[in-house]
């Protein structure tokens, strides 16, 4: 004899995800999100004898942003022209800064660094956005994030020792690559807390196209003024290189980038960037063969374990922040 099936339980459907108390497509995306930036790393570093290296972020987000043009061009100008002015001077700061000087300090950081140590240093982008977050948009840093943190870089930093060789000390002193991709990881800070207000109903492709077409005329312009007229030398690992740079690192990352900003607070989307050295490593084991270690195998696990902690929803929906006191969306 068997039990007769129970009538009141009802088939899962694919919208009963949100009703999870962990964002799980926002989880899927950061991940998939800190999967791309990391390979754009790698590619970046092939890419880079193609052109200096203002021209070659400032063709890469021109390559995108004519790629997006037909399709969302007019959407995304619509948008812009229905924005108040005080919103106008974000989503043109927004870009200036996330796109326009922070991919043109990683390339020049890249063309003087390794990659893995470039995404290290990029790796800090949430410790840098809980103070600008807090000042710009009034969110406040729980306790279990604070702690979560901090345990995230403790994990970061047991990935990096676990190296067969260590830390080489003279690569962590402070040199001028070093510190103009500090103050890119800062630009991109300041360029999401001011850009995830703006965050409306219409989507996220409208702006990452609007985001793409300010940055790609204010990278041409800075490549042109500091670099001059660019000398082109191609090559089919550099072309493809490239062509993974404009269309999963330009336009799928900064869309799965948009999506996160809108499922996150800014403090709790730029965990992400936490994610960014440990796919850093494996994707150096899995194409250039460098050997994992078991204290990099447990470092990394319980980064994803602070990742997830930071990412859990805090119990603090009564406590408004400034954009939901008076800014109002695109």
């Amino acid at each position: 004899m068997t039990d007769a099936p129970r009538s009141d339980l009802k088939p899962w459907q694919p919208q009963d995800l949100k009703a999870l108390p962990v964002p799980v497509l926002g989880l899927l995306a950061g991940v998939g999100f800190a999967l791309i930036w990391s390979g754009s790393f790698i590619a970046t570093k092939i890419a880079l004898p193609l052109a200096p290296p203002l021209w070659l972020s400032a063709g890469r987000l021109t390559a995108a942003a004519l790629l997006l043009l037909p399709f969302v061009g007019r959407r995304a100008f619509a948008q812009y022209r229905a924005a108040s002015a005080a919103q106008r001077v974000r989503l043109l700061a927004a870009a200036g800064l996330s796109q326009s000087y922070y991919l043109g300090a990683v390339f020049y950081a890249l063309h003087a660094l390794p990659a893995a140590l470039v995404s290290v240093v990029g790796s800090s982008l949430p410790l840098i956005s809980i103070p600008i977050a807090v000042v710009l948009l009034g969110e406040r840093a729980s306790m279990r994030e604070a702690l979560a943190t901090a345990g995230a870089v403790i994990s970061l930093g047991i990935v990096i020792l676990g190296r067969d060789n260590g830390v080489q000390i003279d690569s962590v002193v402070i040199s001028p690559p070093i510190a103009l991709m500090l103050s890119g990881v800062v630009a991109l800070a300041v360029g999401n807390t001011l850009l995830k207000p703006l965050i409306g109903a219409d989507g996220p492709l409208p702006l990452l196209a609007f985001q793409l077409i300010v940055g790609s005329i204010v990278s041409v312009i800075a490549a042109a003024l500091l670099e001059g007229w660019p000398q082109f030398s191609w090559s089919g690992a550099m072309l493809l290189a490239f062509l993974y740079l404009v269309v999963i690192g330009s336009i799928a990352g900064t869309w799965l980038w948009v999506l996160i900003l809108r499922q996150f607070s800014a403090i709790g989307a730029s965990g992400f960037f936490l994610l960014t050295p440990v796919f850093g490593v494996a994707l150096g084991f899995l194409i250039l063969s460098e050997r994992l270690t078991f204290v990099q195998l447990v470092g990394t696990a319980l980064l994803c374990l602070m990742i997830a902690t930071r990412a859990v929803p805090g119990r603090r929906e009564g406590r408004p922040t400034r954009d939901a006191a008076g800014i109002d969306p695109v």
